[in-house]
C-alpha cells in the first residue's frame, strides 16, 4: 500500500495546557470494523498520565474528528487524566488494548494479579477498555502501575 500526504487526516485530540509528550499509540478494530487509535501520553501541565481514544459512534464515524476545537472538548475523543497519588516517570507510559488475531478489540482476561521478586502476571478487569501502564517511583524504588477503565 502506498501513502501520500493527501490521504492523511489530522486532528487535535487534547488542547488543554501543555498537552502531551512521550506519546505511545496502539490501534484496534472496533466491533464495527473501524480502526480506533488509542493514545497514552504524559501531560506536563497536569503532571499525570493521560489516555485518549477516538469514540466509535454507531452513527457517523469520522476518522479525522477533532477532540478539541477552540479550546473545548468535542466529545469525539474520550480524553482521561489518570488519577494516581504516585510520582510518574514521564518517559515510561504505554497504552494497549486486547485484540484477537484479526486485530479486533476484545475483552481483557480477568484474574488475580501477582508477582514475585523475579516475575509477575497482570490481568485486566474483564472489559474491552484500554489499559495504561506507567512507571512510578516511591522513594528510590521504581514500579509499574496500571490503570484500566471500568
Amino acid at each position: 500500500m502506498q501513502y501520500d500526504g493527501a490521504s492523511f487526516k489530522t486532528s487535535v485530540v487534547d488542547s488543554y495546557g501543555i498537552t502531551g509528550s512521550q506519546i505511545r499509540l496502539d490501534v484496534a478494530l472496533s466491533a464495527n470494523g473501524k480502526s480506533i487509535p488509542y493514545i497514552g501520553y504524559y501531560s506536563p501541565s497536569a503532571g499525570y498520565a493521560k489516555l485518549a481514544y477516538l469514540v466509535d459512534k454507531s452513527s457517523g464515524f469520522d476518522q479525522g474528528a477533532a477532540g478539541a476545537k477552540d479550546g473545548y472538548f468535542t466529545g469525539d475523543w474520550e480524553v482521561t487524566c489518570i488519577p494516581t497519588t504516585s510520582d510518574i516517570v514521564e518517559d515510561n507510559i504505554n497504552v494497549g488494548v486486547w485484540k484477537d488475531a484479526a486485530g479486533k478489540i476484545k475483552a481483557s482476561v480477568a484474574g488475580s494479579s501477582s508477582s514475585t521478586t523475579t516475575n509477575g502476571k497482570v490481568y485486566g478487569n474483564g472489559t474491552a477498555n484500554p489499559v495504561l501502564g506507567y512507571a512510578i517511583t516511591k522513594a528510590l524504588d521504581g514500579f509499574i502501575e496500571t490503570a484500566q477503565k471500568k
